[in-house]
């Protein structure tokens, strides 16, 4: 794609959301990275439809891990997100962002080991007792992300009922 004389590559960046993209000029190894990679907070993974899965839902923040390592072997000099500071250290920013996400995934492992058992809402006020309004399903969101990292760790167990209950494996 060109755009203000250079040629971009398009990257499809799902995670944060499903239809995000980034753009990359690799002559001058400038990324356009939306709200995908940020300086001083991570994306939320925010909780989508999808008709294809199993669970009916994407799982983002599997999604927006798996996608890290394309973006280190990308080594941008320099970062434009989407709001937030510029960057350039995109393996920093990559292990610091993997770091905080499986501390958050203790934490949330801690809460269902406290619980007994937790649906994915019941750990978001949990964890994020003070939201309200819209904030509410981001903290779903949050929930469900470190849910998925849990479960697919062996760490959790989900149960076949219609309000998904989480409890330690």
């Amino acid at each position: 794609m060109t755009g203000g004389g250079r040629d971009w590559q398009v990257h499809v960046t799902p995670g944060h959301s499903v239809g995000h993209v980034a753009l990359f000029d690799p002559l001058a190894r400038v990324l356009l990275s939306g709200d995908h990679l940020l300086a001083c907070i991570t994306p939320n993974p925010v909780l989508e439809p999808d008709p294809d899965s199993p669970d009916g839902r994407r799982r983002s923040l599997v999604e927006y891990l798996a996608s890290l390592d394309r973006f280190v072997r990308l080594d941008p000099l320099l970062v434009l997100p989407g709001h937030g500071p510029n960057f350039c250290d995109v393996p920093t920013l990559a292990t610091v962002t993997r770091r905080h996400h499986e501390r958050r995934a203790d934490e949330v492992f801690e809460l269902v080991r406290r619980l007994g058992s937790a649906t994915p809402f019941e750990l978001s006020r949990e964890m994020f007792p003070h939201i309200k309004d819209f904030s509410v399903i981001l903290g779903v969101s949050e929930a469900v992300g470190h849910l998925d990292l849990l479960e697919d760790d062996g760490r959790l167990v989900r149960s076949a009922d219609v309000a998904s209950r989480y409890a330690v494996a």
